[in-house]
């Protein structure tokens, strides 16, 4: 014999209701927590790595534009950090205009690094040098970037194509 005991309607609503709160919590926690981030990635960041991550994330909150440069010596971590970054931006906006710009040599570990340690594939990597040839075609596209990343700034000195490059990026993007 099958039942036909029907539930009041305010329980119901009071179902349907619970569950949309709690959908609305994991989605909210999911995109707003960043630690969800770490959770998601294959890493396992140093204390420093952590605080810088955490210290951006404050900046490209509270400003209209953060401008920021990691120094650490080389093979410390800088990738990490602003794949946290990229990850953390990707998660609150999927359709985020990202450009990585790096050495030729290190187009193929950026792409390798964020696909491997955080699940992202898309970013546009881009190699500087290949880049600034096309700094005239960029000019007239106009794009803005939400977040621009370049990995061994140092090459751009002022005076040369890559100076010029890195220093449009940086005027058409919100985050640097």
């Amino acid at each position: 014999m099958i039942s036909t005991f029907k539930y009041p309607n305010h329980v119901v609503n009071y179902a349907k209701f619970s569950s949309k709160c709690e959908a609305h919590y994991i989605v909210s926690k999911y995109r707003y927590e960043p630690t969800t981030v770490l959770a998601m990635s294959k890493i396992d960041p140093l204390p420093y790595q952590l605080e810088d991550f955490l210290d951006l994330l404050t900046e490209m909150d509270s400003e209209e534009h953060m401008h920021a440069l990691l120094s650490y010596e080389t093979g410390l971590g800088k990738t990490i950090v602003a794949g946290l970054v990229i990850k953390e931006l990707l998660l609150n906006k999927p359709d985020a205009n990202i450009i990585v710009i790096a050495t030729p040599m290190g187009v193929q570990q950026w792409k390798e690094e964020l696909e491997q340690k955080f699940g992202i594939t898309g970013v546009k990597i881009e190699s500087m040098d290949t880049l600034k040839m096309r700094l005239d075609l960029l000019k007239r596209e106009e794009p803005i970037w939400d977040l621009a990343v370049v990995d061994e700034l140092h090459r751009a000195t002022p005076g040369n194509r890559r100076y010029e490059l890195i220093s449009w990026v940086r005027d058409h993007s919100k985050n640097f």
